[in-house]
């Protein structure tokens, strides 16, 4: 086998340098913190629990789907229903 001349100066590198990067590499990669999402339903607008409730204080014989009914004709529907 030849021993073939190296361009440029031989710089040494620890072995821990090289091992640590790459648990540093796979950690980000299988963190699955794109995956991780806040718990819970997500927050609804407080001008739309508000116009919610005086709907149903104006509204005593109206249930949940009607309000939100009525909420979506008006274009502010909440996410999952009502608060």
């Amino acid at each position: 086998m030849q021993n073939f001349p190296r361009n440029g100066p031989t710089v040494p590198i620890a072995n821990l340098s090289i091992s640590g990067w790459f648990d540093r590499l796979v950690a980000r990669k299988f963190d699955r913190s794109r995956f991780r999402h806040p718990a819970g339903r997500p927050q609804v607008d407080e001008a739309v629990e508000d116009l919610a409730v005086q709907m149903a204080q104006e509204n005593p014989a109206w249930g949940q789907d009607p309000i939100v009914g009525a909420l979506r004709n008006v274009g502010t529907a909440p996410a999952f229903g009502i608060c």
